[in-house]
């Protein structure tokens, strides 16, 4: 008995020192512990910071290239909030501001009233709408991008990829709201005889019923008629086979077709309702008196 108390006895240093070291480990590593993970929570914090000033940072760019200031200015504030230091949004945000005080809305009532003047219209202004709606796409404000390329579109229908990124952004509007075209609306749309194709302000879906039905009169020349026209044709003529002064029509770029006092169809396109005299082409300058077309989509 008492030589295996005195080996049982040996041991017992041996198994104290293993216990000192492993509380020692478990210390080391709470203390660690401690230290580390505050630095990983603040570095977590940081790096969600900087990912949530640049989101707004980006869309600040997006909205001043668009020429919304208003919505600019936010999201630099919302940066400069988060980090006063980031990237150039100090001079971004004082360059809106000054954009805000008149500018900016100044060029733009410019641009948008040389563009209602019509087939007049400067390329410059032309431009300034067409990347408008570029700027609308791509922050998704899909309306505001159709009405903007709509714009350019009524004007000179060919102007870069218009009509593509027309067709995108009605695709994307129907995608995310097929409400917003309501299912049947009623139009009325004045088309000025001096003027070659006009936007209606409807813009069609393929499939769509469409009834027209013309009144008023106008002149070619020295005669006076209705939306029927006259008997005369014109092979020079945006539609030959029609009569001189009737009223036309087409969507998007497609095919022109007579309405005369009235026309039911079915659209086979999508794109924007456009109507015009027929005349010869270029020789819309002497032409006088407009007619009213009733326009249901249904």
């Amino acid at each position: 008995m008492s030589q295996r108390t005195k080996v049982v006895g040996a041991r017992t240093p041996v198994i104290w020192l293993l216990i000192v070291i492993s509380l020692i480990v478990i210390a080391a590593l709470a203390v660690g512990g401690l230290v580390i993970y505050p630095q990983m929570q603040k570095q977590q914090a940081e790096q969600a910071r900087a990912a949530e000033a640049e989101q707004h940072y980006q869309a600040g760019l997006a909205f001043q290239n668009v020429g919304d200031v208003d919505k600019a200015t936010q999201e630099y504030e919302k940066v400069i909030v988060l980090d006063a230091n980031y990237k150039d949004a100090q001079s971004r945000l004082a360059e809106v501001k000054v954009q805000l005080a008149g500018s900016a809305a100044t060029a733009t009532a410019v641009a948008q009233a040389t563009v209602a003047a019509g087939p007049t219209a400067t390329a410059a202004a032309l431009e300034a709408h067409y990347q408008k709606g570029l700027g609308y796409m791509n922050i998704g404000r899909w309306q505001e991008a159709r009405a903007e390329l709509e714009q350019v579109f009524a004007v000179n229908p060919n102007y870069n990829d218009v009509q593509a990124k027309l067709k995108e952004a009605e695709a994307k509007l129907t995608q995310l709201s097929p409400t917003i075209i309501p299912t049947r609306r009623v139009v009325a749309a004045t088309v000025q005889a001096n003027g070659e194709w006009q936007n209606s302000g409807v813009t069609v879906q393929a499939g769509q019923r469409i009834t027209l039905a013309a009144s008023g009169r106008w002149s070619h020349g020295q005669s006076n008629y209705g939306p029927e026209g006259y008997d005369k044709y014109d092979n020079s003529a945006v539609l030959p086979s029609a009569k001189i002064g009737s009223l036309i029509g087409r969507i998007g770029s497609g095919r022109p077709f007579l309405i005369g006092t009235s026309l039911s169809l079915t659209a086979n396109d999508d794109g924007v309702l456009q109507l015009s005299m027929n005349d010869a082409v270029g020789t819309f300058g002497d032409n006088d008196g407009s007619v009213t077309a009733q326009i249901d989509v249904q």
